[in-house]
Formats: C-alpha cells, structure tokens, sequence
C-alpha cells in the first residue's frame, strides 16, 4: 500500500505550465492561433492538477476523518472515489492536450477567440484522427507521429479503455465494497448459470499506472509546450507591433460588419 509522501516523491512537484498565461502584451504580439493554442495550456494545467491532487490525497494518512467512522469499507470508497477522479482527468488531459495542438494549427482569424461559438466550434471537431490528419496537412509529421506513438501505448490505451468503460458502462466492481458474482449461486445439470458481472478495478493496481502516467504525461506535454510556445513569447513590444495590432482589430470589426 502507498502513502501520500511515497507518491508525492515519484510524481514529484506541480509543473509551472501556469506560467505561460496570457497577458496584454501577448494579445497585441500573437495571433488568433496561437494565443488560442497557449490559453488551452492553461485548461491541461488546472486538470492535470486536479488528477494529481486526487491521486495524493486518496492515500492521505487521515482519510479516514472524512467519514464518521474509519471502517475499512468506508475508507475504501473514499479512495475508489478519489482514484476514479484521477482516471477521468487524467484521460481529460489527454484530449486538452490534443486541442492545443489542433488551435496551434487553426485559423489565425481574431474571430477564434471574440466568438466563443466560433471557438467551441472549432473545439467540438477536434479528436485523435482529425488532429492528425491537420497535423499531416501541416508537414508537422513529427509531432504527429509523436502523439499518435504515445496515445497508441500499452499503459495509455489502458487507461483510455478503462475511463470508456466507466463512460458508457457505469460503475466498476471494487473489491471489498460489494459483491461481484459472475455465476448464480445454484447449478443446473452441474453447470452454474451466468450472471451479469462488472469489470474490477482494481485500487492499488490502477495506482501504480496512474504513477507511471502522470511522468510520461509530464514529459509529453512539455514537449508539446515546446512545440507550440514562439520563442520571443516573452519578447517587449514597440510601437510598429501596437499599430499593427490596432490595425487587425480594425480589419477583424469591418470583415464582421459586412458578414
């Protein structure tokens, strides 16, 4: 069994993706793209910390204060809780990532990011495949294949089966809460009737994975930040980029006057 501090050593510190945020000098130096691209940074930042911070504190040495009584069932849910939570976020985190590339690679119109519809429009058509077919369309094979190497993984396609089976299946059996029985307690011509059974999940097993994948994570998505991250995002500006920037914004209002 682990405890809190054995993890936390592992998986180590919060990363400082939340140092990429946006500011008024990267709204008037950056397009549409990009700075569409960046801000989503911010979305895996805030999921991966919240699939993090359940991981941990399922194996907080109080737990058990927050039930009334510190039976082991008690303390068993609120770590398959706790763990379940990490297996939704951490697959979160999975298709946040994608859309950073997939805004990366979009329109540079300003209407991306002052039309939320046209935003969350082109949010919705993002997935695995259209993300690569925009990367192939791109020449950006090697990020692409990057990607695609890493979510076709072993411990990656692992979890995303698990979290599609929570998604369209319900609720998995976890042991010492419950019975999970796959046959009826009687037999007929000796043979014992099948019964419907849930898939177990396993809290000490799902643990371990989700250990190694919040490291491999980590090191995708920096690699990703690296990618789509200008380097003279931290660059001053003068006074030719501010009038530019003006000028766009006043192409972008007669463009959305004459539709």
């Amino acid at each position: 069994m682990y405890t809190d501090r054995e993890i936390e050593a592992i998986i180590g510190k919060v990363p400082n993706w939340h140092e990429y945020e946006l500011n008024d000098v990267h709204y008037m130096h950056f397009s549409a793209n990009i700075l569409a691209s960046i801000h989503k940074i911010g979305d895996v930042f805030h999921t991966f910390c919240n699939a993090r911070a359940a991981l941990l504190f399922a194996y907080q040495k109080k737990i058990e204060r927050l039930m009334n009584n510190d039976t082991e069932s008690e303390v068993t849910f609120i770590r398959s809780h706790l763990l379940l939570n990490s297996l939704v976020l951490y697959n979160i985190c999975i298709d946040l990532s994608w859309q950073v590339l997939w805004l990366r690679f979009g329109t540079e119109n300003l209407e991306l990011i002052h039309n939320n519809k046209i935003y969350d429009h082109s949010l919705n058509e993002c997935n695995f495949e259209t993300l690569q077919y925009r990367l192939t369309l791109a020449k950006e094979f090697k990020i692409r294949d990057y990607i695609k190497n890493m979510f076709e993984s072993n411990l990656w396609g692992d979890i995303r089966r698990k979290y599609n089976y929570h998604k369209h299946r319900g609720s998995f059996y976890i042991e010492g809460l419950g019975e999970n029985r796959d046959k009826l307690m009687f037999s007929l011509n000796g043979q014992q009737p099948k019964c419907i059974a849930r898939e177990e999940f396993n809290l000490e097993e799902w643990t371990g994975k989700f250990i190694v994948f919040n490291g491999q994570f980590l090191t995708y998505f920096e690699n990703i930040i690296g990618f789509v991250i200008p380097q003279n995002y931290n660059s001053p500006i003068g006074a030719e980029e501010i009038i530019r920037f003006l000028i766009r914004l006043e192409e972008n209002k007669k463009q959305v006057t004459n539709v």
